[in-house]
Parts: structure tokens; C-alpha cells; sequence
């Protein structure tokens, strides 16, 4: 939807998920928060940076959900 995204880092984060938060920050593509009362800041400080947010994402050619089809026939090739 070319929208940035809110998205939870705490104690109930999977391990394998952890990096994904990162890499949204590093990128700046949203707010990583670590619980629901910190929805509303991270929703402010979104708004407040929005078009900044926007661009970031715009800029974003996330193919991944048609690599992956390739990744697993290749897989599946061996």
C-alpha cells in the first residue's frame, strides 16, 4: 500500500524475526515499538514524518513475495 508500518520488538518477538525489526528501522520504513502504549507516539511521530516515511517506502521494490517461488523450485531442483 506504499504505507509505513508499526510493528512490535519485545520478549515475544521470534528470534528469527527479530532482524526484520531492525531492518525496517535502519531502513526507515516505520516504528518498531515494544508494546500497545506506544502505539500512540509511534503513530505521532509517523504523521509528524510522513512524507519522509513515505518516500522511503516508495523507494522500496519489494519483490520477495515472487522470488520466492523461484527460491523454492530451485530448492526443490537441488
Amino acid at each position: 500500500m506504499g504505507l509505513p508500518v508499526i510493528t512490535f520488538r519485545n520478549g515475544a518477538t521470534m528470534p528469527q524475526e527479530r532482524y526484520n525489526t531492525v531492518w525496517l528501522e535502519e531502513n526507515q520504513l516505520g516504528k518498531v515499538i515494544a508494546s500497545v502504549s506506544q502505539l500512540p507516539g509511534a503513530v505521532d511521530v509517523l504523521l509528524s514524518d510522513l512524507p519522509l516515511y513515505h518516500q522511503h517506502v516508495q523507494h522500496m521494490n519489494n519483490q520477495a513475495v515472487f522470488e520466492v517461488v523461484d527460491a523454492l523450485a530451485a530448492i526443490k531442483a537441488g
